[in-house]
C-alpha cells in the first residue's frame, strides 16, 4: 500500500468516526429532549440545563457528520451549470477544489477564534455554561476534514478515462 492510499484511506475512516461520533451525538439529543418533554409535562419539572444541552449538541452533530456527508457526496449541489458546461468534469473539480479552499479557510478563521476562546477561557452564556472552545472545536474539525475531502474529490484520477 502506498503513502497516497494509506492517507486516503484514513480520510476515509476520519470521516467515518466523525460520523459515528455525529450518530452517538443525535441519541443523546433525542434522549436530552425526550427527558425534557417527560419530565417537564409528566411531572411539572422542566430541567434547568436541556435546551443548552440541545443547541451544544446540534452543533456538534452538523459539524461532525458534515465530512462523511461530503465524502457520499450528500450535500446540496446546484448543478444547471455543470449541466451545460461542454467540460463537466473539470468544472466539477475546479468547484470541488474551491469548495476545499473554502472550507480549509474557513477552518483556519475558526480555530484562530478557537484558539483565543481556549487561551481566555470563554465559557458558553445559559444556564448549562461549558467551555465555548468544545463547540468551537467540532467546526474546525468538520471544516478541516470536508475541506480535505474536497480536496480529494479535486484531485482525483479520472475514472474511465
Amino acid at each position: 500500500m502506498s503513502l497516497a492510499s494509506g492517507l486516503l484511506r484514513a480520510l476515509d475512516w476520519v470521516s467515518l468516526a466523525l460520523f459515528a461520533l455525529a450518530a452517538a451525538g443525535l441519541a443523546a439529543l433525542v434522549a436530552v429532549t425526550s427527558v425534557e418533554v417527560l419530565l417537564r409535562y409528566a411531572f411539572d419539572a422542566p430541567t434547568h440545563w436541556a435546551a443548552d444541552s440541545v443547541g451544544y449538541l446540534l452543533a456538534a452533530v452538523v459539524m461532525l457528520a458534515l465530512p462523511e456527508v461530503t465524502r457520499r457526496q450528500g450535500h446540496v449541489a446546484i448543478t444547471f451549470l455543470s449541466e451545460r458546461s461542454p467540460w463537466p468534469r473539470a468544472q466539477a473539480r475546479s468547484l470541488a477544489l474551491a469548495a476545499g479552499l473554502v472550507c480549509l479557510g474557513a477552518a483556519w478563521i475558526v480555530s484562530e477564534e478557537a484558539a483565543r476562546q481556549l487561551a481566555r477561557g470563554v465559557l458558553t452564556q445559559g444556564a448549562a455554561p461549558i467551555p465555548k472552545v468544545w463547540i468551537t472545536g467540532t467546526v474546525v474539525v468538520g471544516f478541516a476534514v470536508s475541506g480535505l475531502v474536497f480536496l480529494r474529490t479535486a484531485l482525483a484520477p479520472i475514472k474511465g478515462g
